[in-house]
């Protein structure tokens, strides 16, 4: 069971750097002072545990409600819909965590320097788009030419004639 919560725990940390990622482009390093910097990596810390002990809290929970569903034929239907609206309140709880990470990281940042990352996203946005619509969707390789392969047909031998 630790080496579980210990697995999920590095996955969160992991997911947490990735939302990060998302809302704020490498390249918006070089715009931010060293005191930005520092206050951006203490937010994001932060953010990261919230993240880490709400999934964690969200984890258990759904695995009581398993237990619940599997103790008995027929289980108590109040007791479930409580671990439901528990569950529901826990991941209702780390959205708001995560939109007010990005509100906090904003209000460090200069208009100036939120107008370049706005911009800086939008590029990134647009190279990824692009990169997706020149990739070959699922299946499709098979159908452009350079993949056909040419159907041979055997030809039946002619059998001569008595």
């Amino acid at each position: 069971m630790k080496k579980a919560i210990g697995i999920l725990a590095l996955l969160m940390v992991f997911a947490a750097g990735s939302v990060f990622a998302q809302d704020f482009p490498k390249e918006a390093i070089n715009l931010l002072n060293a005191d930005q910097k520092a206050k951006i990596e203490k937010l994001r810390t932060d953010f990261q545990k919230q993240q880490i002990e709400q999934r964690a809290q969200i984890r258990i929970a759904q695995l009581d409600l398993k237990e619940m569903l599997r103790s008995s034929r027929v289980p108590d239907i109040s007791k479930m819909d409580k671990e439901q609206a528990k569950i529901s309140r826990l991941k209702s709880r780390l959205a708001a965590n995560r939109l007010h990470f990005l509100i906090n990281v904003r209000k460090v940042l200069t208009d100036q320097q939120w107008q370049k990352i706005r911009e800086l996203r939008g590029k990134l946005r647009a190279e990824r788009m692009k990169r997706r619509m020149e990739r070959p969707m699922r299946g499709e390789r098979f159908h452009r030419p350079e993949f056909k392969r040419e159907h041979h047909r055997m030809k039946m031998p002619v059998m001569p004639e008595k």
